[in-house]
């Protein structure tokens, strides 16, 4: 088991809604890609109505979570049950292959990066083919495709080697189970070569079959599992580096889903049973609510529900909730649909419709270990959060909205919005990231931070360090000697705005530059105190400050007219006289 060096825990429930798209017809199986190179992704279905000839959907996507209407695409075979997309052809663009449980056969559609595809080619392969995974067996640098071959009795796969133009004629294995009805592919022995895995639903087995790097497997070892598997995810489930698997079990009312530890020389060390609530048809896994663990989710035979299960990185899993979609749930894939940063889902289904489920789940992570207490939102894009450390209260603004109690933590990174930040009395570390934040620090020699966006930073009591960051930011140090810190994490620009500091203390406080944003400026600032204008822009030291108005002027070309590509760079209120005393002892640098 592997140590961790820091728990990561998220308190918020899971959050999710659903939306149907239209594909008229019953559906069997997902796969997301860029079909088109917008860099938005898109999505094919299987589609498993008998009187159709194209029986494949093409959704081009939005890249918010909405997709076009459909486009008809024909595999050339019949009832398609599993679709999988790839470069096949080692031409940059993505292709889509289709495993034909009718025909015995699989379709390759070779894509040309526009969003148009050629005409299916199909290729021969085992009774019945119900599934697929695709990998490099051989090591050519060709992707192969592999399929599950579910005809009872056969119970074969069939491997088809790739080439630019296709597949070669297909080879044969033999499962040690019987009807192998999904398959995997991963490194299981960690020896740098692709090995398979088969779930065989009839004899609730598994089979693994080690490979040697040029398409051939050694004989295949046997795993029980729950009763009658039908769907395969891998992971490292526990976090010991070695690759795991979860089958999702259609037979079994309880323990729908086995998880087999990998023991990192091709054989499972630990098996444990997972309930998710109902018969499982089809399985995947993904970090859901961002705390950097792997979770699952799957949909449930016979019903209208996925089944969501967050995972804690030690190989355990606690149930978070259902999400209600569309009837005879099926064939799940889980990607980020909106490029919102969190991983969502979609489904094929009995109905006429798929289901889109985007995560809305808050971001928010509480960290703990020996040396870290953090509250960390800095993933969050959708809502704002109020932290007051001093009070040990933690609100995330999302619908619904989450309360919590938080004791012992003592640094806040802010989420991508409006956050608002209070400290204790401790030394505390606090980061608004984007938006307008408010940060406040109380006692104690904190450090804030406003990184982007307009914020207030209050350091209270204590010799604190104030970065205001990108944008206008209001500084205000509070009693202590503070330092006010000048540091974007790139050039200087105009553009990203100047600060106010309200509170400077000349002989007490210091303003703090960075050389890597002000280029140019030597170990010890080259300052003059002026009382016009037209004085600071023509003055030969780089920084300037007027008197009279209390602002602080980058001065990048010296001596030549104008600040060249500097501008302002704070104003100082003057509501007392320390401010308008400003010396050259007043400022540090740093790189």
């Amino acid at each position: 088991m592997a140590t961790r060096s820091k728990i990561a825990f998220n308190p918020a429930a899971l959050s999710v809604t659903t939306a149907n798209l239209p594909v008229g017809s019953s559906s069997a199986a997902t796969a997301v890609a860029d079909f088109n190179g917008d860099g938005n992704l898109d999505l094919v279905a299987t589609l498993t109505s008998a009187a159709l000839t194209n029986n494949l959907g093409l959704f081009l996507g939005s890249g918010s979570g909405s997709f076009q209407t459909a486009t008809l695409l024909a595999t050339g075979g019949l009832d398609p049950l599993s679709v999988i997309t790839g470069d096949f052809n080692g031409d940059g663009n993505a292709d889509i292959a289709t495993a034909n449980f009718g025909s015995d056969s699989v379709s390759l559609l070779l894509g040309d990066g526009t969003g148009s595809f050629s005409t299916a080619q199909t290729f021969r392969v085992g009774g019945a083919p119900n599934a697929l995974a695709s990998g490099d067996f051989n090591k050519d640098g060709q992707l192969d495709l592999l399929t599950a071959n579910s005809k009872v009795g056969a119970n074969s796969l069939s491997v088809l080697l790739g080439s630019n133009s296709g597949f070669q004629s297909a080879s044969s294995l033999s499962v040690k189970g019987q009807q192998p009805f999904a398959v995997v592919t991963g490194d299981f022995d960690r020896d740098g070569n692709l090995d398979i895995l088969s779930a065989d639903t009839a004899s609730s087995t598994v089979s693994l079959f080690l490979g040697r790097g040029n398409s051939s497997f050694l004989s295949p070892s046997q795993f029980f599992v729950g009763s009658s598997p039908v769907a395969l995810v891998t992971g490292d489930f526990n976090g010991d580096g070695k690759l795991d698997v979860a089958t999702g079990n259609l037979g079994a009312d309880s323990e729908n889903i086995t998880l087999l530890l990998g023991d990192g020389k091709g054989s499972f060390s630990t098996s444990k049973l997972l309930s998710a609530g109902g018969s499982v048809n089809s399985l995947t896994a993904a970090d859901f609510n961002g705390d950097g663990y792997l979770d699952l989710a799957a949909t449930l035979s016979n019903s209208a529900l996925l089944s969501v299960l967050f995972g804690d990185g030690e190989g355990s899993f606690t149930g978070a909730g259902f999400v209600r979609i569309n009837s005879s749930a099926q064939g799940l894939t889980a990607a980020d649909l909106n490029k919102d940063g969190t991983v969502d889902w979609v489904s094929a289904s009995g109905s006429t419709n798929l289901a889109v489920s985007l995560n809305k789940t808050p971001q928010v992570l509480l960290r703990s270990s020996k040396t870290l207490a953090q509250i960390d939102a800095s993933q969050e894009t959708r809502s704002s959060i109020q932290v007051d450390l001093d009070k040990e209260t933690l609100v995330i603004n999302s619908s619904p909205v989450v309360r919590r109690s938080v004791s012992g933590f003592k640094d806040v990174l802010g989420s991508q919005r409006n956050d608002r930040i209070i400290g204790s009395d401790q030394a505390n570390r606090l980061s608004g990231k984007a938006g307008a934040d408010r940060i406040t620090g109380l006692d104690g020699n904190d450090q804030l931070s406003g990184e982007a966006g307009r914020d207030h930073l209050t350091g209270g009591e204590g010799q604190d360090q104030l970065t205001g960051g990108t944008g206008r930011d209001r500084l205000t140090g509070g009693q202590g000697s503070d330092r006010f810190i000048f540091n974007d994490g790139t050039r200087y620009h105009p553009a990203n705005g100047f600060d106010r500091i309200t509170d400077f203390e000349s002989g007490s406080d210091k303003i703090l530059l960075d050389r890597s944003m002000f280029t140019g400026l030597g170990k010890r600032v080259s300052f003059a105190s002026v009382q016009t204008l037209e004085q600071a822009s023509s003055s030969s030291a780089k920084i300037t400050y007027i008197r009279a108005s209390g602002r602080l002027y980058f001065n990048q070309n010296v001596a030549a007219a104008g600040f060249g590509s500097g501008e302002l760079v704070a104003q100082l209120d003057r509501s007392g006289s320390a401010a308008s005393s400003l010396t050259q002892a007043d400022f540090l640098t740093q790189r």
